[in-house]
């Protein structure tokens, strides 16, 4: 079996990392799939790697860049009644409905998701903990 010289695990940690809070432009780099809770809520992921971002930024744990192009951030978009303005927060934001648009089928409910794929968003970051991980909050901006 071949072998392959891998870096010095000693510093790396066990999840990717993550965007620091703040506000961001990018790009939605994945088709959003459609998926469901345990209890049933649907909902789709959307992933963004950024373009462009605040000035500082912590050090990448690996690679030790501060610069912010190609960290990414993946949110989830829930499906439900309750969260149907952030759906529309994201899709007027991703230019794909205007903000005043109540005709178009988009508008109606009926969302093509593979035309998130590589459109270009501002987003607004934030960190929470919760059960001792720390998780990053997307907020669409339009």
């Amino acid at each position: 079996m071949p072998q392959v010289q891998m870096p010095d695990f000693e510093n790396v940690e066990l999840q990717p990392p993550s965007l620091d809070a703040g506000t961001y432009e990018g790009n939605i780099v994945e088709k959003p799939d459609l998926d469901q809770t345990e209890d049933g809520k649907q909902f789709i992921t959307v992933l963004v790697q950024a373009t462009d971002g605040p000035d500082q930024m912590k050090p990448h744990p690996v690679t030790g860049s501060m610069k912010v192009e190609g960290r990414t951030v993946r949110t989830r978009v829930y499906l439900t009644k309750a969260a149907a303005w952030r759906v529309k927060q994201l899709l007027v934001c991703a230019g794909l409905l205007a903000r005043d648009d109540a005709q178009s089928p988009m508008a109606k409910g009926n969302i093509n998701t593979d035309m998130l794929l590589g459109t270009h968003v501002k987003f607004e970051v934030s960190k929470r903990m919760a059960n001792g991980n720390e998780y990053s909050d997307v907020q669409w901006i339009i």
